[in-house]
């Protein structure tokens, strides 16, 4: 991970290397790290990481913040966040929905808010979660049963519902027009005695969601 980042922001005209301040006094990438995790996690302001790493090096963790979340996007997300790319992927989600009585399912999916603690309050309305009591921000997130992540929107207003954010999500455009989902076939029991065949997998959702045939 350490090649994906500079150990500098620049250097100056004696090839000394600079931290985005203009300082020589580098704040080891290490600590970056550290402080890039600590917001995340933990909502620390930057002010607070700067003084946890014992330094007034404020801007460059705010700078190395939102460098570290573009890399961090661009180089883990496609490789960590899918849907069942090939039909032995597909066949084990569906099995174990199969197991609990959900044969034919191949995700669950809602709405997920995380709360935006220095939303500005112009957008305060607009970012209201009623369910949280606080501003938020809404991503539509279908998981596995095993709560692997396999679809996650961009975000949007928390004032929104399920129905609508959905229509703008275009990760889950594959599970209305990929072949390996709507040609997917399983059996459901008709009766103690009979089966019937269908086509089309499908997910499980509260009923803040349109019914969609796929």
């Amino acid at each position: 991970m350490q090649n994906w980042f500079k150990p500098y922001f620049k250097t100056d005209g004696d090839g000394f290397p600079l931290d985005v301040t203009g300082t020589i006094h580098l704040v080891p990438l290490e600590l970056k790290f550290l402080g890039a995790l600590r917001v995340l996690t933990k909502g620390y302001s930057f002010l607070e990481v700067a003084e946890c790493t014992q330094g007034d090096h404020e801007e460059v963790h705010r700078t190395f913040f939102y460098e570290f979340c573009e890399v961090l996007i661009e180089k883990l997300f496609a490789s960590n966040v899918y849907l069942p790319r090939n039909d032995e992927e597909l066949d084990l989600v569906m099995n174990i929905y199969s197991h609990l009585g959900f044969p034919g399912c191949c995700f669950s999916m809602d709405c997920v808010h995380i709360k935006w603690k220095n939303c500005p309050f112009k957008y305060r309305n607009s970012y209201y979660s009623y369910k949280n009591g606080c501003s938020a921000v809404s991503y539509n997130v279908s998981c596995s049963h095993s709560g692997f992540i396999q679809t996650v929107s961009n975000g949007y207003y928390a004032t929104w519902g399920d129905d609508l954010i959905v229509r703008f999500d275009d990760a889950v455009l594959p599970l209305i027009n990929n072949p390996l989902f709507t040609n997917k076939e399983y059996t459901l029991n008709k009766s103690p005695i009979a089966t019937v065949k269908r086509k089309g997998v499908y997910g499980l959702t509260d009923n803040g969601y349109f019914r969609c045939c796929i």
